[in-house]
């Protein structure tokens, strides 16, 4: 269960940087500087998920020292 977790987590990494770069084509009359932020609010969170990812895969599939 645990070789599951990156492929979980790089999964929901994908779907919020899909949202955050492509998201914002949707709101076309939006003023720049509030997708800008919007878009790199949304990344942000793809980073915690990406930083968790690398370290469970360090832990998980490194092998023995």
């Amino acid at each position: 269960m645990r070789q599951l977790y990156p492929i979980l987590l790089l999964t929901i990494s994908n779907i919020f940087m899909t949202f955050a770069w492509y998201g914002h084509l949707k709101f076309k009359s939006t003023a720049l500087w509030i997708v800008i932020l919007a878009s790199w609010g949304i990344a942000f969170f793809e980073y915690c998920f990406q930083v968790l990812l690398i370290r469970l895969v360090t832990t998980i599939l490194a092998p023995p020292n």
